[in-house]
């Protein structure tokens, strides 16, 4: 269970599940409540602040962590945290993991919630660290990709001046077979007519000796 969750726990406790009465209970519009219980919804210091005000006798350590009972003890409600209102901050996300805290100077906690800070302290350089190397590597992927389409660019365009210049050859031969073809049937149309003239000569000469 993370804490949007938990918080989600609070609202059915609390407020009978009542999206209505919770958003009236912290002061917020029932879309902002609503938003606080998806998994994906960062829950920063102005939410937990709004959830502090209104059920004063709320665990936020049961709440960040989850860690504990959801109600305070008595001994509880004396020395555990409270979250100071000039410049602090603080970001959970998820369940146990991705915590940012910066306590301000009217925060103050248990000593043995040092180790707690500590440990949200490491989770987020750990994301930190994950996710910068999840950038990373969607940088070289873009690259990868960017590389594969101008191979495939440039072989496309080099499979095309193959086909253009294979069609250029083919309709030149094309062209000089017309040609020595209309040669050759010109040749023959020639040597036809020498014949015929040949013929009409012989015939002439004949006619003359006949007369």
């Amino acid at each position: 269970m993370n804490i949007n969750s938990r918080i989600k726990e609070v609202r059915k406790k609390r407020c009978n599940d009542s999206n209505t009465e919770f958003a009236k209970a912290v002061g917020e519009t029932k879309q902002a409540v609503n938003n606080w219980i998806r998994d994906d919804y960062s829950i920063g210091l102005s939410v937990l602040s709004k959830l502090s005000d209104a059920f004063p006798d709320l665990n936020l350590d049961w709440l960040i962590t989850g860690r504990g009972d959801m109600e305070l003890s008595e001994s509880q409600a004396t020395n555990g945290i409270s979250i100071g209102r000039d410049n602090s901050v603080m970001n959970v996300n998820g369940n146990n993991s991705g915590h940012n805290v910066k306590m301000g100077d009217n925060s103050h906690f248990n000593p043995a919630d040092l180790s707690n800070l500590t440990e949200m302290l490491k989770d987020k350089d750990y994301i930190i660290a994950k996710l910068r190397k999840q950038i990373e590597d969607k940088d070289k992927n873009c690259v990868n990709m960017l590389s594969e389409k101008d191979k495939f660019i440039e072989k496309t365009i080099t499979e095309r001046d193959a086909i253009i210049k294979n069609m250029m050859v083919r309709e030149q031969e094309i062209v000089k077979n017309s040609y020595e073809r209309n040669e050759e049937n010109q040749k023959r149309m020639d040597k036809k007519d020498e014949r015929i003239k040949e013929l009409q000569e012989k015939i002439f000469e004949l006619i003359d000796k006949a007369k």
